[in-house]
């Protein structure tokens, strides 16, 4: 059996700008498994807003990453207070633009930066953003055009890739599949 890995939904009350990148944010934590309180969330940790409705990035979801754990909130196993850098392409969107949206917050692969997603329907948030968040970790991982992929993938992280049929990124399905064959056969 696996352990379960660090992902939740993320509720924004509150914003505040230290620069043109980073943003102090109170969030409240829900991770409907159980398994998971506000007090998990580690610097590293991926952070994805729907800022849909914001007025620097209409039409947007952004990717941020956490970079401080600031004081602890008074319910600090329910909320967090934390601060994020903002990672994605584009203008940055302040997230005090859209406060009280959904987000996802999550732990990454250690190898290649992929994130642990969370289920849209098991904690209740827009399936959209975790489609999102997946196209912005393949874009990362094989920036569109390169078609070299990242050799830093481990195995898993491969069969994986494959066996949710990512394809969509230029030369992704190729590379993992020219690395997969290059693997040793078990016997």
């Amino acid at each position: 059996m696996a352990n379960a890995i660090f992902a939740a939904r993320l509720t924004l009350n509150s914003s505040t700008t230290v620069n043109s990148t980073d943003f102090d944010i109170n969030a409240d934590i829900l991770d409907s498994t159980g398994n998971f309180l506000a007090t998990n969330v580690s610097v590293g940790d991926a952070v994805f807003l729907d800022t849909l409705g914001s007025n620097s990035g209409p039409g947007t979801i952004s990717a941020y990453e956490v970079i401080h754990i600031n004081t602890p909130p008074p319910n600090q196993f329910l909320s967090c207070n934390i601060r994020i850098r903002y990672i994605d392409t584009g203008t940055p969107v302040d997230p005090n633009e859209v406060l009280g949206a959904f987000g996802i917050v999550c732990a990454r692969s250690a190898c290649a930066s992929l994130s642990y997603l969370p289920a849209a329907d098991l904690n209740q948030f827009p399936q959209y953003l975790v489609e999102y968040a997946r196209d912005f970790d393949m874009q990362t991982i094989c920036p569109s055009g390169s078609g070299s992929g990242n050799s830093n993938l481990t195995y898993t992280e491969q069969v994986t890739l494959q066996l949710f049929g990512v394809t969509g990124v230029t030369g992704l399905a190729f590379k993992i599949q020219n690395n997969l064959t290059k693997l040793p056969t078990q016997g």
